[in-house]
């Protein structure tokens, strides 16, 4: 039997988000466009869907009426995609509703709805597969934290001056991190440059890179080590001047390794965006942030799996001591609406060798800063979770970790980091416990 080709919907759908917009003018940047906010969402799923479909050639991209009937019918179910699938690149489809929106005029609460509609759209008629609860959940929150994150960081790119080189991978950063802008810009040209943030808070960025070694229990001789790469960044002043910090990601961190074990390589990404603060001036000198922020974490390696998508209070410090010397506190406590963790007796059940559900998480770091460029810090992070679907009834997760660094140049640190994984469950099938060791020359923009 012939099978149908989409090259006619795609083609229609495109066509229709590249309709010309009144809106991309300094006189009505705050203007809202729901047309081309929902096109270019449809037109981001109709993409995906055709490379699913013909360069892929997967079986759950063979759509119908008659699937999308028995999608309405059948309802929500528990998906077994592959975890990097469900936890990472669904926040990243998500993050371009996010944006579809959010360049289109609307705010950052205005574009949650475009992400969650962009979500079930995706999961009821883009897929012959049942509608994924996880998927939906973890596409919302996780697009919304990506999105956001994207949206504040390539508008920080695509203004900055630097030309060749520099401005290419400016340009193919924004790009990675913010598709829609890039798509929107080569239509419409830099006119939507008027709806993106008018100021840029400081950006602190860090590149590192060394090598990392992982043991199990105490065999520390028989792991051999392999490279690692990452980036730390710090969006926006958290102790700045006096007032309240209401629009939501004026501040935010961001951390993101990739490790390069050529037979288990892995990755991991751990941020936190202030939804609504208040900054506090404790004792004569000390500064502080107090507020409601978003969580979006997740690990994956040979080691263990791992993600939760959370919102929660905290409170971020900052006191100066004699010197040079500085002494930093965080805390966050938080709500984990779904989160998935490792387990290898779940693929008997699920089909997929983790389990999923809601929790609770905790970040803690001290962090005390020494003349000449030297640090030392300590943190710790607990995340529990209720199983809805997979084994164990109830799961835990933990890293710890132990941190210095010594200043090799003004812009140049050399650094030793001793890490401490440990995994818990209440039937104990899935207890882990493994320590990495790393070290690393972090280079600061």
């Amino acid at each position: 039997m012939k099978k149908n080709r989409p090259g006619w919907a795609i083609l229609t759908f495109l066509l229709a988000s590249l309709l010309p917009s009144p809106g991309f003018s300094r006189e009505n940047a705050s203007g809202q466009d729901y047309v081309q906010a929902f096109l270019q969402g449809g037109a981001s799923n109709f993409l995906i869907w055709g490379f699913d479909y013909v360069v892929l050639q997967a079986g759950y991209a063979q759509i119908s009426p008659k699937t999308w009937r028995d999608n309405l019918r059948e309802g929500f179910q528990w998906d077994n995609s592959e975890f990097h699938t469900n936890q990472i690149l669904h926040p990243y489809q998500g993050s371009s509703y996010y944006n579809a929106a959010r360049v289109n005029g609307f705010s950052f609460w205005g574009s949650v709805p475009f992400t969650v509609f962009g979500s079930l759209v995706w999961e009821f008629f883009g897929e012959r597969e049942n509608a994924s609860l996880n998927d939906v959940i973890t596409t919302g929150f996780g697009g919304v934290a990506m999105g956001e994150m994207g949206h504040r960081l390539s508008a920080a790119l695509v203004r900055g001056r630097s030309d060749g080189a520099g401005r290419v991978a400016r340009e193919a950063v924004a790009l990675l991190v913010n598709p829609v802008l890039t798509f929107n810009r080569l239509i419409y040209g830099d006119r939507v440059l008027y709806r993106l943030p008018g100021r840029t808070p400081p950006v602190d960025l860090e590149f590192h890179s060394g090598i990392n070694g992982t043991w199990e229990r105490r065999a520390f001789t028989i792991a051999f080590p392999h490279p690692f790469i990452g980036i730390g960044l710090r969006y926006g002043d958290p102790f700045g001047a006096a007032g309240d910090l209401r629009a939501p990601y004026d501040y935010f961190r961001l951390r993101v390794g990739l490790y390069g074990d050529v037979d288990n390589p892995g990755s991991d990404v751990f941020a936190h965006g202030l939804l609504w603060g208040r900054r506090l001036y404790p004792g004569r000198e000390g500064r502080a942030l107090a507020g409601v922020f978003q969580h979006f974490d997740y690990m994956d390696n040979y080691k263990f799996k791992f993600a939760a998508n959370g919102v929660g209070g905290g409170i971020e410090t900052s006191f100066p001591l004699d010197g040079e010397r500085e002494l930093g506190f965080l805390l966050h406590l938080f709500g984990v609406a779904l989160g998935g963790v490792d387990s290898r007796y779940s693929r008997g059940l699920t089909g997929r060798d983790y389990s999923l559900g809601p929790g609770a998480g905790m970040k803690s770091e001290l962090r005390c800063s020494f003349p000449a460029g030297r640090s030392l810090a300590l943190a710790y992070s607990y995340y529990w979770f209720f199983t809805l679907s997979g084994s164990d009834r109830e799961n835990g997760a933990g890293f710890l970790s132990g941190q210095g660094e010594a200043a090799v140049t003004d812009t140049t640190r050399l650094g030793l980091e001793f890490r401490l994984y440990h995994r818990w469950s209440d039937a104990g099938f899935d207890d882990a416990l493994s320590f990495g060791l790393r070290t690393y020359l972090s280079f600061s923009l």
